[in-house]
């Protein structure tokens, strides 16, 4: 599941440095994602100059874009609970087009990863 978005301010010494999504402040800070996650989370406190990092506003989450495909053709595209509600399928059976074994007993409907996306508010 990915990480939701949201706006992140990030402080050095009590100064404001950047504030941005945890990407954007990686980028400025010339860090991976994942180090701007453990600074969130890990950091110590003791030191006098820790970094602090906080969420200021939640904006949005990245979400993951399937197709549906009918006997070839391309019928819709959403996230699952989407697709579920435009084909008039239950959720579960959407999950099953999605999985391996589906893809090896039915030929004809299909649901395939596309891409993620982020949704914001």
């Amino acid at each position: 599941m990915a990480r939701n978005k949201g706006l992140y301010a990030y402080y050095y010494g009590g100064e404001l440095i950047i504030k941005g999504t945890v990407d954007e402040i990686s980028e400025k800070l010339k860090v991976s994602e994942r180090h701007v996650y453990y600074l969130m989370e890990k950091m110590p406190e003791e030191t006098p100059f820790h970094p602090i990092i906080e969420e200021v506003e939640h904006v949005g989450e990245v979400v993951q874009i399937y197709d549906f495909y009918r006997d070839g053709h391309l019928v819709a595209s959403g996230t699952k609970s989407e697709l579920a509600e435009l084909t008039n399928l239950s959720p579960a059976t959407i999950r099953y087009y999605a999985s391996q074994s589906s893809r090896k007993r039915i030929r004809n409907s299909r649901v395939v990863f596309n891409r993620t996306e982020e949704r914001w508010r």
